[in-house]
């Protein structure tokens, strides 16, 4: 208890007593509640029940605490005679709710459960009984000293990175009382708020509705609409749920502060609030909202190029798929993200060839993307593309792409990406195949890519073309194998990146192999059905689930004469 020669400054000695009786029946009230969350399907169970009892309990306790502790006469208590008669009455208020929480943990104690549940119930139990002398003994005064010292520490006012301009700040206080709303103008005038009110809810809505506020202030308790009812609606919409919302209530029970918080409130200051308090809130609140607003222009800055960048990476896709006479051709790209890794192209080397492309860079994002571009341009380049498409030139009709065209092609990209960006550690899977349109040979390399399937006409798997080369960027000098097979009348090519293998359902299944060959497999009618088969089966077994990787396809089919 306190002694007699240390009673220079009661206001400390109830902090600390607020301080020593709260912390216990914190740890009643919380371990209590936390096992009753874990033991919510045996509700009927009497260690379930005695538990609400333990609860109930401990929440009495701490409302007649409260009591006593918040009466505005124990600012007047000046000596230790004073102090001993508020702390006996306090005693024998409090002691009922003491003595149901000592004896319904001293039932919850001879319940047999689980050692881990035994080990809370033993921390309530320590709770308890360091409660119980506390109100046998009192506070010591080292505590209360400890206050003390708080309080009288000098700190030099610390000032934040960022001062905010009130004057660009206009708040709408709504609240049905008139000295309310007259003191609260008054006071965020002087600092230099534009204040508006609103005389209840319903008003105070319609005036959100109609002009922009940057805060509100808002009353709990008032007729025709109440504050958690306005709350709710502003929360509701999408272009006012940003504005930041401080209750202020006379009411500052737990179950409302917790409900105003939950629905989106910025912050909750019971009536009457302090001043310098309230400022605070206030300044913090706009502070978050100034800082948010910056974020989200930033954001739509970053979005707008990373838009940018999508246009121009779909750019360098195929903008119309080629026509040619007696086939089929058909690419998909669906990116997981802004920006992706994956790519297709085709392109006519000569009169007589065509060449197609697939890969996949490693990766994803704007990194994967803009190798995506390296990738699709050097092996552009190296094939010897004729660009003038009407091959107007005597020199273009004679061009024949031989198969050292095409590895050179593959080892130059290779060797490019290899030497001058070793560093970046990037590279690509990648199928590459030129196919003679007028005879149907395919000479092509697989650099370390998913296998390409040729089909017949009727879904059947006639080859599967797997890899003859490594990743195309990994090592300088590295071997790929140029590979010949053949398309006949009926026959198509089909190409795809892992994006479409590993495609995952809301319940974590792989599209896999098998959703592929299940659609594949059937009789092909034309390159574009096959493939838009292909994504509506995609589509649907990824539902809602986040699409995490790129989805690229590629299909050509020799048309029947």
């Amino acid at each position: 208890m306190i002694s007699s020669e240390n009673t220079a400054n009661f206001t400390e000695s109830m902090s600390a007593l607020r301080h020593d009786l709260r912390t216990p029946i914190n740890a009643i009230i919380g371990y209590s509640e936390m096992l009753m969350e874990d033991l919510v399907d045996e509700k009927e169970s009497d260690f379930f029940l005695e538990l609400q009892e333990l609860n109930a309990g401990g929440y009495d306790l701490l409302s007649t605490i409260n009591k006593y502790l918040q009466k505005p006469d124990n600012k007047d208590i000046s000596s230790l005679e004073e102090f001993t008669i508020f702390f006996e009455s306090m005693k024998v208020h409090a002691a009922p709710s003491l003595e149901k929480v000592i004896k319904d943990c001293k039932k919850l104690k001879q319940i047999e459960t689980t050692p881990e549940v035994s080990s809370d119930i033993e921390r309530v139990s320590t709770a308890v009984h360091r409660l119980e002398e506390l109100m046998n003994t009192g506070i010591s005064y080292p505590k209360a000293q400890v206050m003390e010292e708080i309080r009288s520490i000098n700190l030099p006012e610390i000032k934040t990175g960022h001062e905010i301009n009130t004057g660009n700040y206009h708040i709408i206080i709504v609240d049905d009382n008139d000295n309310n709303r007259d003191l609260f103008t008054r006071q965020l005038e002087r600092e230099g708020y534009k204040v508006s009110v609103a005389l209840d809810g319903l008003q105070g809505l319609e005036m959100i509705k109609t002009k922009e506020y940057d805060l509100v202030l808002l009353d709990l308790l008032m007729p025709n609409m109440n504050g958690y009812q306005v709350l709710q609606h502003l929360k509701e919409d999408s272009e006012l749920r940003e504005i930041p919302v401080i209750m202020i209530s006379a009411s500052d029970e737990i179950d409302t502060v917790i409900q105003c918080l939950k629905l989106g409130a910025e912050d909750y200051l019971p009536k009457p609030s302090n001043q310098i308090l309230l400022k605070a809130r206030i300044g913090t609140a706009l502070e978050k909202t100034e800082l948010r607003q910056k974020e989200i222009k930033y954001l739509k800055q970053i979005n707008g190029e990373l838009d940018k960048g999508r246009n121009m990476q779909l750019n360098f896709l195929p903008q119309e798929e080629i026509e040619i006479e007696g086939w089929g051709l058909q690419g998909f790209f669906r990116p997981a993200y802004e920006l992706a890794g994956d790519f297709y192209d085709s392109f006519v080397v000569d009169e007589d060839n065509l060449a197609i492309v697939i890969a996949d860079v490693c990766d994803k994002g704007v990194g994967a993307a803009l190798f995506m571009a390296v990738f699709r341009s050097l092996i552009r380049l190296y094939s010897r593309q004729i660009y003038e498409s009407d091959f107007s030139t005597q020199s273009a009709k004679e061009s024949i792409v031989s198969r050292e065209d095409i590895l050179n092609a593959m080892r130059l990209t290779n060797e490019y990406v290899a030497e001058y960006h070793a560093s970046m550690t990037m590279f690509a899977t990648m199928f590459f195949a030129v196919i003679n349109i007028k005879t149907g040979e395919v000479n092509y390399i697989n650099g370390g890519h998913e296998p390409v399937y040729i089909l017949n006409s009727q879904g059947e798997i006639l080859q599967i073309l797997k890899r003859s080369g490594m990743a195309v960027g990994i090592m300088p000098g590295a071997n790929f194998k140029i590979m010949e097979t053949k398309l006949n009348y009926g026959d198509t090519l089909l190409g795809f990146t892992d994006g479409v293998t590993d495609a995952k359902s809301e319940a974590g299944q792989f599209f896999a192999m098998e959703g592929l060959l299940n659609i594949a497999q059937q009789p092909i009618i034309s390159v574009q059905d096959l493939i838009g088969k292909v994504v509506d089966s995609l589509t649907t077994h990824i539902g809602q689930a986040q699409q995490f990787d790129d989805i690229t396809m590629i299909a050509v089919q020799r048309l029947h004469k």
